[in-house]
């Protein structure tokens, strides 16, 4: 924890073991790793880059799970850049058409927290069903998505009370 530079020297060791192509999950990976890295030691601009390429490489093809993280990943990594606009568009990608439901459990803390964070904004009907459905198999998420799911319920609960409409009861 805390140790940034080393996490993006073994990033771009990793990443120059495949190259710029696309082998899957490793890719996300990778990616992930390096706009985290980027992210927490101040450098904005190479922690774009780290999307983008990743971006370039992406097949629209791709299984729905890998792609869902990668808008979840991307979103967390803009909003640490300091981009919410940019890291709410991200994530709406991630959490909603073909990814209003989540595909891997994998990510199922970064799904509450952005269906919490953007599902009333953008007007998702779902963000209430979502988190039920996610707080009723709580057990069988690692601890950090546990916490994550629970953050995300109390915040949703917290805006539900300030307007009508769909709610956690």
């Amino acid at each position: 924890l805390g140790r940034y530079d080393k996490q993006i020297q073994c990033a771009k060791r990793a990443s120059a073991v495949i190259g710029h192509r696309f082998v899957g999950y490793r890719n996300v990976q990778i990616a992930t790793a390096l706009g985290y890295g980027y992210a927490l030691t101040g450098d904005r601009d190479s922690a774009i880059r780290a999307i983008q390429n990743l971006n370039d490489i992406l097949p629209r093809g791709a299984p729905a799970w890998l792609r869902q993280g990668w808008h979840l990943a991307a979103a967390d990594i803009l909003e640490l850049i300091g981009r919410p606009g940019a890291a709410a568009a991200e994530a709406l990608r991630g959490i909603s058409g073909e990814h209003a439901v989540l595909h891997a459990p994998t990510y199922a803390g970064s799904f509450a927290r952005w269906m919490a964070v953007v599902g009333l904004k953008a007007g998702l009907t779902n963000v209430g069903r979502t988190l039920r459905q996610l707080h009723d198999q709580l057990n069988s998420y690692d601890a950090i998505d546990q916490v994550e799911i629970l953050g995300a319920i109390l915040l949703w609960h917290s805006a539900d009370t300030c307007r009508s409409g769909e709610g956690l009861t």
